[in-house]
């Protein structure tokens, strides 16, 4: 088990100083969250890390977008993006299955 992050910051149990842990399939979430939030060649230590962001001229933006998720978690046995949108507020929403678990991920595209 892994330690639970919110907002990318630890958290702990309520009246203690332990932190908080996550099962399996949130730990995994947290990884796929952080590689897509990530942008891909600004990474210092691992160029192919992160998501690149398709053109705004790619014709099915969503088809590319997630294609590119796909390639940015080839990494995660038993992950695969589903599908991707962009939404109208700047974010993107992925649903990712995870060992047939569906989840969803947002990200804020200005984050990237």
């Amino acid at each position: 088990m892994a330690d639970r992050l919110v907002d990318g910051d630890y958290t702990l149990i309520s009246g203690t100083k332990k932190l908080r842990q996550c099962d399996y399939i949130d730990e995994i979430m947290q990884r796929v969250y952080m590689i897509l939030s990530a942008s891909r060649e600004r990474f210092y230590p691992d160029k192919d890390y992160g998501l690149r962001l398709p053109v705004a001229s790619d014709d099915p933006y969503n088809f590319y977008l997630q294609a590119y998720a796909q390639q940015a978690v080839d990494s995660l046995d038993g992950v695969y993006i589903k599908s991707a949108a962009k939404l109208a507020n700047n974010s993107m929403l992925f649903y990712v299955v995870v060992n047939d678990t569906e989840r969803t991920v947002s990200i804020n595209e200005n984050n990237i």
